[in-house]
């Protein structure tokens, strides 16, 4: 795991255990964004999957942007 992916998972879990929405932007055959509150986050697997209360689930590896915090590689998004 990444430094920016173990920051990712700790902004994800924080907004789990406070009931907050994620504000995510994703990559998924191109950038997409994400909001709603996270439902589960499943770190007993590989990839670690994230699953909104919305019902879609991304991994954590799709991840490149939460609440603010982006991965430098997608900085100019």
């Amino acid at each position: 795991m990444t430094d920016i992916q173990l920051k990712f998972l700790q902004e994800m879990e924080r907004c789990l255990q406070t009931d907050y929405p994620a504000s995510l932007m994703v990559d998924v055959n191109g950038l997409s964004s994400l909001n709603g509150k996270i439902r589960q986050i499943n770190t007993n697997i590989e990839p670690i999957m994230i699953e909104l209360e919305s019902g879609e689930t991304i991994s954590l590896d799709q991840i490149v942007a939460i609440n603010g915090i982006f991965d430098q590689k997608y900085l100019g998004c």
